[in-house]
């Protein structure tokens, strides 16, 4: 229920990166109930492996693609993203840093945080530029859901 809260925020048509994907959530959550294209970036094989056989089991095809990438080297790859999602990946400010290169211009980010949001936000100067909507989560007291927009939706 957790990853499954943002999924209103993702339009079918929307090609979606998940930064620090761990087990492949939000982003196999995701897949599965919008339709949306999704690349879940991460380091660690394991993970990888789990959720290459997450999509092979669940016949996701062409639609969920686990990246064995370091996030902060992708942009030297040509694929741009509509949405940038995270979950337990870092701080805002690593988010933005990592993912700005990255984000469509009026693509949004779409982050799972904690109480700690507000610290964050603070000191981040990244964070000044962008549009800042906060919902409240449903399923973790204090925590938020943030829709961050560089440009018109």
């Amino acid at each position: 229920l957790d990853c499954a809260q943002i999924c209103p925020l993702i339009k079918s048509d929307d090609v979606v990166l998940d930064i620090g994907a761990g087990a492949g959530l939000p982003s196999i959550i995701i897949c599965i109930l919008t339709g949306a294209k999704i690349h879940a970036c991460e380091l660690v094989g394991k993970k990888i492996q789990f959720m290459s056989e997450v999509k092979r089991q669940l016949k996701l095809g062409d639609q969920f693609l686990p990246l064995k990438e370091d996030v902060y080297k992708l942009s030297d790859k040509k694929e741009r993203y509509s949405v940038i999602t995270s979950r337990a990946f870092s701080e805002v400010d690593n988010i933005l840093r990592a993912g700005n290169p990255l984000l469509l211009e009026g693509g949004k980010y779409i982050l799972l945080k904690g109480a700690s949001f507000d610290e964050e936000k603070n000191a981040s100067p990244l964070i000044k530029c962008m549009t800042i909507e906060e919902k409240k989560s449903i399923t973790f007291t204090g925590g938020k859901i943030l829709v961050l927009s560089n440009g018109s939706t």
